[in-house]
């Protein structure tokens, strides 16, 4: 029959995204042995799907931590919209440094998503000042505040030694 072309289509559906994304913006984690109280852990929540969701997250700790709540209600209306959910997590006694493993999860799925959570053994001298110069990265920083190390990012206008004397570390 000549030249004739058939042309013949479908539609493909791809599911690449798990109707829910589970991540842990503050990862990983470091919790310092002498300050190991209760603590908030974050999770933020995608809603990956064109349809609104309602669902249960749950977060499981090592045997003899505490997290509360047990499970929290989560509800994303839209497609893309995200929410943080927060659990108050409690080391037991005595929690000696190492990884410990975490995992986030909605309730019933089988799939999970692993948080790192290191407690480190580290001191910090109560009179401690350090004077962090800016960089491109802020993950400097960022550490310091996750092992509650006083600091203070300096400006141009403390590059003089007056002010650069308050700091036992720069």
């Amino acid at each position: 029959c000549g030249n004739a072309m058939l042309h013949l289509s479908a539609p493909v559906y791809l599911d690449v995204a798990a109707p829910l994304t589970i991540e842990c913006p503050d990862a990983p984690l470091l919790v310092r042995p002498a300050t190991a109280g209760t603590f908030p852990l974050r999770l933020l929540v995608t809603n990956n799907t064109p349809d609104s969701l309602a669902e249960y997250l749950s977060l499981a700790v090592p045997d003899g931590w505490q997290v509360t709540p047990n499970r929290q209600s989560i509800s994303l209306a839209q497609e893309g919209e995200q929410r943080f959910a927060t659990f108050s997590v409690t080391p037991p006694e005595g929690v000696v440094p190492g990884d410990y493993p975490l995992a986030a999860q909605v309730v019933g799925a089988t799939a999970s998503t692993a948080i790192a959570l290191r407690v480190v053994d580290v001191v910090v001298p109560e009179a401690v000042r350090v004077g962090v110069i800016q960089s491109y990265d802020d993950t400097f920083v960022t550490t310091l505040k996750k092992l509650g190390v006083p600091h203070q990012t300096l400006q141009i206008e403390d590059y003089v030694t007056e002010r650069l004397d308050v700091f036992t570390a720069i």
